[in-house]
This record gives structure tokens, C-alpha cells and sequence, in this order.
């Protein structure tokens, strides 16, 4: 064979592994630096979600506090969602970014969340009040000179990349509470139970207006509000079984005195629910619960001692039976505020007025299909999108 063939086949053969060499080094490197950057995009990203969720969070629960105290302006209520979510998005790195940046007017929106049990899905409407729904959205973009640089794709004509995420949170009205087993936490129910169509007569304002609550410091005063009142212990006109007053057993089932007493000031601990499996609630249906006989004088100074205070109270539709074999159909649970307290003296001078309030609580067993309305458990916020 001709040796100077063999050299020329040589030469193309290396020439030819040379140059896919190349290509094949140039594809390499390409799926590198799309491998790069799109790692560092995903990072970014969940690091903006991060953001965003703990925005939507902060900003969902100032939204709570105005269910909360309906007298709160709508503007204060914005003012501070807007600043404890831009506060808490900026604690955020992303990206080549150590604080995420957030248009505090743009950016945020509040308005009302329903769910739609016809689709399974949720009914927003924006800007609608009373709010109950917030939704934060963070952006990187060009136009606002933000987008996210990356690494290695400019050499291919692709300099930056731009990103945009959200979180929706809302709160929603609860149906009862729960705690876990050995919990130091409390739950702020009264053992006292009222009946269902008195306490719709209350909250539809039918009831005696006599006294006001007062903030900073927090107090009650002897003058009207326009939200009506209630007398709930010791019921005394009749609608109860002979031998009892509308003490109900939550707990142990014949609570005494110390433990109705420990109820009214700490509220329900986790020994008390677990007489409930660890979770009071009308979920699963009604609760039957227990009637403690007779009325005591003996726990009057821990009623005394949160006037002012809200809790929560059972609501039954059914009571059976007498005296210690009296048994009460609870079938939700309310919230309101105590407005005055007398347990000495002649039976017709002794009261316990509470009025309908919302009232907040971290163990609150959320309904999503409920409505809100003057007496509502408020549940945590949760992320629904």
C-alpha cells in the first residue's frame, strides 16, 4: 500500500475527530450552561415562593384582625397588610438578590375568597369587603430593570430571564378547636351552653344594650354600642330540665367547681379534650355533652376576672333528661364577649351578659364552606393557590 495514502487517510480521520470533537464539546457545553442556569432559575424561583407565601401569610393574618374588630377603617386595614407583607418579603433573599423587593401598591391585593362546592374550586373577588383573602405577587422583570442576570447563556444571546410568582392565603370561620396530646396550650371556651334560637334572636339584635367595650385599657362601661346582649347562665326561663342552669361538663364528666373555675380563667387544656379524642368540634356532627347541676357562687371572681374578654361558647339545639342525667345537643360553637357578671343575691339579679364577637385562635379546626358572621371562631390563615 502506498505509505503516502495511508498518512493522508490518517490526516482526514483525525481532521474529521477533531472537528466533532468540537461540535461534540460545543453541545456539552451548551447542555452545561443550560443546566446552570436553569438550576439557578428553579432556585430562584422556589426562593421567591418562599417570599410570596410568607407574605401572603402576614399579610392574610392583619386581614383576620380586621374580621376581628369590625370597627378597624378599611384604609388601616390595607395600610398595615401592605407593611407587614412588604417586611416580611424583604427578610427573603433570591437569586443575586440578599432582600426581595415587593411594589407595596401593585403587588398586593385583598378581597373576599368563597369556595364553590358546585366546582370544588375557589370564587375570588377582588377588592370586595369585609376581606378575607390576600394575595401577594413578586416580579423580575425588565421592565423594572430587576430580571434575573444569568451565568453562563449570554455567550448563546440570552443575558437575563424574567420571573414572576404568587401566594393567595385566607382565613376562614372555624367549627370548633383541637390539641394535641400533652399540649401546654388552652382553649377559650366557657362551660356554659345557650340555647340555638335565643342566641339567634341575639344576633339578630334582639336583646338588651347596656354595655360598651372600651380599648386601651381595655374595659367595659355602662352605656350601649348598638350590638344587642345576652344572658346565658343561669337561663331562667324555663327552657331547661329541672335542676339545672346551663353548666355543661367539657372535659371530665362531672367537673367541679376548681375545674369550672380553672375553665373560665385558663380555658379547656389538652386533659379536656382528650375526653373528645383531642378535638371539640361539630365536624363530624353534634357533641352530647353532660349538664353540671345547680348554680355556684364559688366561681364568680374568675367570671369577674375577664370581663372584657372574649371565649368561646356551645350552642345547643336539644337538652334531655334532669339534674346530673341532663345531656345537651351542642351543634356549633360562637364566640363573644363578657359583659358583666353577678352570681349573688336573689336568682332573678343573677347574670352572665355576653355579647356576640369574633374572636381569633390558633387551634381553631377551620370550615372552609362556612360564612363569617358576628360571632365567628376565626381559623389561622392557609394558603389556598
Amino acid at each position: 500500500m502506498d505509505r503516502s495514502k495511508v498518512q493522508q487517510s490518517s490526516q482526514s480521520r483525525r481532521g474529521i475527530v477533531m472537528i466533532v470533537s468540537v461540535f461534540l464539546l460545543i453541545v456539552v457545553f451548551a447542555f452545561v450552561s443550560f443546566t446552570v442556569d436553569i438550576g439557578y432559575i428553579t432556585l430562584t424561583r422556589a426562593e421567591m415562593q418562599n417570599a410570596a407565601d410568607a407574605g401572603a401569610f402576614v399579610a392574610a393574618g392583619e386581614v383576620r384582625f380586621g374580621l376581628e374588630d369590625p370597627t378597624r377603617l378599611l384604609s388601616s386595614i390595607e395600610t398595615d397588610a401592605r407593611t407587614e407583607a412588604a417586611n416580611i418579603v424583604a427578610l427573603h433573599r433570591n437569586g443575586n438578590h440578599t432582600a426581595t423587593t415587593i411594589n407595596q401598591n401593585n403587588d398586593i391585593e385583598f378581597g373576599q375568597a368563597v369556595w364553590n362546592t358546585a366546582t370544588n374550586s375557589w370564587t375570588k373577588t377582588w377588592g370586595v369587603a369585609p376581606y378575607n383573602v390576600a394575595k401577594v405577587t413578586l416580579n423580575r422583570s425588565q421592565n423594572t430593570g430587576t430580571e434575573l442576570p444569568l451565568f453562563i447563556s449570554p455567550m448563546f444571546g440570552v443575558d437575563s430571564t424574567n420571573l414572576t410568582v404568587s401566594a393567595t392565603a385566607a382565613t376562614f370561620p372555624a367549627e370548633g378547636f383541637w390539641l394535641e396530646s400533652g399540649s401546654s396550650g388552652h382553649i377559650p371556651i366557657l362551660p356554659f351552653s345557650v340555647d340555638i334560637d335565643r342566641w339567634s334572636l341575639c344576633l339578630a339584635g334582639s336583646g338588651t344594650d347596656h354595655y360598651k367595650f372600651v380599648e386601651n385599657p381595655d374595659r367595659v362601661v355602662s352605656s350601649g354600642e348598638g350590638i344587642a346582649e345576652i344572658n346565658i347562665f343561669p337561663m331562667r326561663d324555663g327552657s331547661l330540665p329541672a335542676g339545672n342552669s346551663g353548666t355543661v361538663n367539657l372535659g371530665a364528666p362531672n367537673n367541679s367547681t376548681a375545674d369550672i373555675s380553672r375553665q373560665i380563667v385558663e380555658g379547656l387544656n389538652a386533659y379536656d379534650l382528650s375526653f373528645f379524642g383531642g378535638e371539640i368540634s361539630t365536624a363530624n356532627g353534634p357533641l352530647t355533652v353532660t349538664g353540671d347541676p345547680g348554680i355556684s357562687a364559688g366561681f364568680k371572681d374568675e367570671l369577674r376576672s375577664i370581663i372584657g374578654q372574649t371565649r368561646a361558647i356551645p350552642v345547643f339545639d336539644h337538652v334531655n333528661g334532669q339534674g346530673v342525667n341532663t345531656t345537651y345537643r351542642v351543634v356549633k360553637f360562637v364566640g363573644c364577649r363578657v359583659m358583666a357578671v353577678k352570681l349573688t343575691g336573689p336568682l332573678t339579679k343573677k347574670h352572665l351578659i355576653v355579647q356576640p364577637a369574633r374572636i381569633p385562635n390558633i387551634h381553631a379546626v377551620r370550615n372552609i364552606e362556612y360564612v363569617f358572621n358576628p360571632d365567628s371562631i376565626l381559623a389561622p390563615p392557609v394558603l389556598i393557590d
